[in-house]
């Protein structure tokens, strides 16, 4: 999982140079360009509540295909409604992800667990 902020596009110079074949990009908040370029390059996105909050982290989120979408509390860093992000708050990401989607809940976190094995058993 990488924290690349205002480094997108050398994190994935350097993933695509090192050959590394799974990613996360975590709470990612760079330009829409350098995303269809992690995307085309077959690594994955996590979510947290910050990201369903604010219309940039939106925007994001549109963009993402549904089966390259992973959840993330990052706790305690992330702020939720005034308190530090807890496991529980994934119910919340998982809520919005699943009506942008119109998907149901179950639906949804099944998703995220298929895209997950996915990820994790392609490993090499």
């Amino acid at each position: 999982s990488l924290h690349s902020r205002r480094a997108e596009k050398e994190v994935l110079e350097f993933l695509q140079e090192y050959k590394i074949k799974n990613a996360i990009f975590h709470w990612y908040s760079g330009s829409v360009k350098i995303l269809h370029d992690i995307l085309a390059s077959g690594y994955y996105f996590s979510i947290n509540t910050s990201m369903i909050s604010s219309l940039s982290g939106k925007k994001i989120i549109s963009e993402i295909p549904i089966n390259r979408m992973l959840t993330e509390t990052d706790g305690p860093y992330v702020q939720y409604k005034g308190a530090s992000s807890k496991p529980e708050n994934i119910k919340i990401v998982l809520k919005y992800l699943a009506d942008f989607y119109k998907i149901s809940i179950p639906e949804m976190e099944n998703q995220i667990y298929t895209n997950f094995t996915n990820m994790i058993t392609s490993i090499k």
